[in-house]
Formats: C-alpha cells, structure tokens, sequence
C-alpha cells in the first residue's frame, strides 16, 4: 500500500504544474480579451461620437433648407398678394418663341423639360440611395417645377418627387400658389 502512496506526491506535483501552467494561460488569454474589449470600446466611443457629430450636421442642414422654405413660401405668398392687389392673377408668358426676351421666362420643348425632370427624379432616388438629404430634396424640388411647367401646359402623370416637394413646403403655401414667378417656364412642343 505504501508503493501505492510513494508516487503520489511526484502525481500531485505534476498536476500542480500542469494546473499552474493552465491557469496561467487562461490568465494570459483573459488578459488579451481584456485588451480586446477595451480597445473595442475605444472605438466604439469614438464612432459614436463621430454619428453624434454627423446627426448635428445633419440638423443643422434641415433647419437651413426649412428656413429656405419659409423664404420661399414668403415670396409666393408676397407675389400672391401682389397680384390680389392688382386685381388678377399674374400675367400668363406669352407662347410667342419672339416674345423670349421677357426677363425670368424662355420656351423649351416639352421633350427637354421631360427629360430633365426624369434626370432630377433619378438623382433623387440617388441622394436617398447615399443618405444625402439637402440635395435630394433639391432634386425633388426641381422636378417638381419641371412638373408644374408641364402641368400648365398639360396633364401628366403625377410625380412622387412633386408629392414629397409639396410636403416638405407643406401648407405654408397654399394650392395654386407659386413658390418663385422668376423660375416660371414655358413648354411648347416643338
């Protein structure tokens, strides 16, 4: 029974070392998860700061362009009333092509403003695409004037990107009322 006993202290050595050596490594492997998770939450930090920074910018650009519509929806209603005052509506642009000299007016083929309203509506699908709020909405607000242009002239299928024009300038202007006479554009076919 003794020889049994004999090589039990060397065995509990043994085991002691190998328990010592894992331990130790699962203190190193803890260590550098540690690392890893403070580094990470470095990064984190800093990301975070950086969206914060990004969500500013951002509100700051959307009170600019809202601002910018209450500019604009100041001045159509200012030519509203300026046309109230003189006893009608503004005058229609004559569709005479010699009559082009008329300051803020000209005539396009119907084709070009279609084309360029489709070009506005692509890149604002574009700018939504990267997240670009300002210049989609400025694309939308294009198209929809080219849209306007066209519907003076004719009926056509409505546009989404009128849709969402009229709604950023919400009920600050009201149906029928022109944000800007200077932009009016005449389409004729040609």
């Amino acid at each position: 029974m003794t020889a049994i006993f004999a090589h039990l202290p060397s065995e509990l050595v043994e085991f002691r070392l190998a328990f010592d050596r894992e331990r130790a490594d699962w203190q190193s492997r803890l260590g550098s998860r540690e690392d890893e998770l403070a580094a990470i939450r470095v990064a984190t930090e800093q990301e975070r700061e950086e969206l914060l920074q990004r969500i500013e910018a951002l509100e700051t650009k959307r009170e600019e362009l809202r601002s910018a519509f209450d500019r604009i929806s100041q001045l159509g209603a200012a030519t509203t009333q300026g046309a109230d005052a003189s006893g009608g509506p503004p005058p229609l642009p004559s569709r005479d092509p010699d009559s082009t000299s008329q300051v803020g007016h000209a005539v396009v083929p119907k084709e070009t403003l279609r084309q360029a309203r489709a070009q506005f509506e692509f890149l604002a699908r574009e700018c939504i695409r990267r997240g670009d709020v300002a210049t989609q909405a400025m694309c939308e607000l294009g198209a929809h004037s080219i849209d306007q242009a066209l519907v003076a002239d004719e009926t056509t299928h409505p546009s989404g990107a009128g849709e969402v024009a009229r709604s950023i300038l919400g009920p600050k202007l009201g149906p029928g009322a022109v944000p800007e006479p200077a932009r009016q554009v005449s389409a004729e076919n040609h």
